[in-house]
């Protein structure tokens, strides 16, 4: 490369951060957003819990107003985190993990029915990925709800977890994730990681959404692929440790 076409690409790379950076203001307003809605909505969980605790047992018309609040208020503070996946990225907390073992902690933290039937296969068992614990643990949370909620009548959730070989230069683990729901068509599934796209009554679209941010942020892939009628699979790769 000369040194007239390397002065023309510094120009260029310049002029492009430049165009960026109105989306990185965007990302830094995000999370302040995300800090200040978190600490409201912690005080008023704390408030209408109180309020349960000294009102008249005997107001049963109260007590539901309350309760509906407290869920209300829950369903809200759960969307305000998943939105934080959206704020300024910051550096991922990487380090050596499990992913057999997270994938077990976060299925044992969600209310799965006795009505779904769930099988962990691992081709080795200690199969571990080199990312930030955290994010990868509300990953597989958004990614496992979405699925559970796919399956309102019960059925069957599978997950495998191999090696998947080269990619970029570097190994990555895969993990799959598949419920036996009723799938989704072609059209719905090209965009189930768009922000706010949903297809689901009382439901937010921001799961999937904030899991594919969280895992290119820890540079890994997610995709998904469904059979209309046959289910559908998430599979997840992440850097090899």
């Amino acid at each position: 490369m000369s040194i007239e076409s390397g002065g023309n690409m510094l120009e260029y790379l310049k002029e492009r951060l430049e165009e960026l950076k109105p989306f990185e203001s965007i990302g830094v307003s995000i999370g302040g957003m995300v800090h200040d809605l978190n600490n409201s909505l912690t005080a008023l969980i704390g408030n209408l819990s109180l309020a349960r605790m000294v009102i008249d047992p005997f107001r049963a018309d109260l007590l539901e107003n309350i309760t509906d609040a407290e869920k209300a208020a829950v369903q809200i503070r759960s969307i305000v985190q998943k939105m934080s996946a959206f704020s300024a990225p910051g550096r991922p907390s990487c380090e050596n993990i499990s992913v057999n073992e997270i994938l077990r902690e976060v299925v044992s933290s969600l209310n799965v029915p006795d009505s779904i039937e769930v099988n962990i296969n691992s081709s080795q068992g200690k199969e571990s990925v080199f990312a930030d614990r955290r994010q990868i643990s509300r990953v597989f949370e958004y990614v496992i709800q979405n699925a559970l909620d796919a399956m309102p009548d019960g059925g069957k959730l599978d997950f495998e977890i191999k090696f998947s070989g080269e990619g970029e230069g570097r190994k990555y683990a895969a993990v799959t994730i598949k419920d036996s729901g009723e799938g989704i068509d072609g059209y719905i599934i090209s965009r189930i990681f768009e922000p706010c796209f949903t297809t689901r009554e009382g439901h937010s679209g921001s799961g999937l959404a904030a899991a594919k941010a969280l895992v290119e942020r820890n540079r890994g892939f997610i995709n998904a692929e469904s059979v209309d009628g046959d289910g559908t699979i998430i599979t997840i790769q992440l850097p090899a440790a």
